[in-house]
């Protein structure tokens, strides 16, 4: 009968021994890929060991200008952000018409380059010429249209709802809108704009000249 006992007693204190030792191992921290236990010391974080007099100051403030770049990179952007000054690519493709008959025959190409700037009071204003001219005729009369001349204005802009919109002089005298939308970083918009009536069509780009 004491036998009997002993021996039950025994089988119920390895079963807690093999259940402690199953346990333990478990709980250890394993390395990826190879279910193999890390060292002690990478268990666990190591104990802060810069007292009670942290200058967190620098840390906050790379914090606080990752966050501010951020911001600006989904686009989150304000009128002070969009205000400086700017590289304008523009591209026109429009049809012309031949010098002799005036029937419209052939693909111009106008490229132009300059810079705006967006003042912080809402002021606007543009400098530049023309780049380069391309005109594909069908006939043996080339044209000359370069123009050689400086090109300037005067605008006003606003920035609400992810657009720049410029409001310029048209030729008629009467003001235009003209709205660039994008804001990539803050660094740049655009406007891509079809003329139905004459067949032109004009894209350009403004990438902000940080």
């Amino acid at each position: 009968m004491n036998q009997s006992r002993l021996s039950r007693r025994g089988i119920v204190l390895a079963c807690v021994f093999l259940s402690f030792m199953i346990g333990s191992a478990a709980a250890q921290v394993t390395s990826p890929g190879n279910n193999k236990p890390l060292p002690p010391s990478a268990q666990k974080a190591p104990p802060f060991q810069g007292g009670g007099n942290v200058d967190l100051g620098p840390m906050l403030a790379r914090i606080a200008a990752l966050e501010e770049s951020v911001r600006k990179l989904e686009g989150r952007l304000t009128a002070d952000d969009v205000a400086g000054t700017y590289r304008w690519g523009y591209l026109q493709v429009s049809i012309g018409e031949d010098a002799v008959s005036g029937r419209a025959n052939h693909l111009e190409h106008n490229v132009s380059g300059g810079t705006l700037t967006l003042s912080s009071g809402g002021a606007a204003h543009f400098s530049g010429r023309e780049v380069g001219f391309a005109a594909g005729l069908p006939g043996p009369t080339p044209r000359e249209e370069r123009l050689k001349e400086q090109d300037e204005f005067d605008a006003t802009w606003t920035y609400a709802n992810g657009a720049i919109v410029l409001t310029v002089t048209g030729d008629n005298g009467q003001p235009e809108q003209v709205n660039f939308v994008g804001g990539v970083g803050g660094r740049m918009f655009f406007t891509v704009h079809a003329n139905p009536l004459d067949g032109t069509t004009t894209l350009v780009i403004l990438a902000k000249d940080l």
